[in-house]
């Protein structure tokens, strides 16, 4: 699958090589259209903040398949979360409460001090 993943990249790379004078909605289409006739994909997000800010979010990491599983990992600080959907299914594992259905983690009722 990694093989897959990385021919698919360097042909999406190369595609946009030589797209490299077409209008921007040719490259989204482009990309649409390659990424239309693959089985999944991952990626992996990270965002770069101030040295000195209180929220340093960790990468975020996921995975697909077409018609199937979504898993996402997220980081923020020494705690990881993830989920996995499949339709209109959910899971999340948190280090707090493990494996819940997104069901289980809504509250019952708003915590003290919540104005919506």
């Amino acid at each position: 699958m990694k093989i897959k993943l990385l021919f698919s990249a360097a042909a999406l790379l190369a595609g946009s090589l030589l797209t490299a004078t077409a209008a921007p909605g040719d490259d989204l289409t482009n990309a649409v259209t390659a990424l239309a006739g693959q089985t999944g994909y991952s990626w992996k997000t990270t965002v770069v903040v101030p040295d000195d800010s209180p929220f340093k979010p960790g990468p975020t990491e996921g995975k697909t398949e077409k018609g199937g599983y979504t898993d996402v990992s997220l980081s923020i600080r020494d705690n990881t979360a993830e989920f996995i959907t499949k339709g209109d299914q959910t899971a999340v594992n948190t280090p707090d409460n493990g494996w819940q259905s997104l069901a289980d983690l809504a509250p019952t009722r708003a915590p003290a001090g919540f104005c919506p």
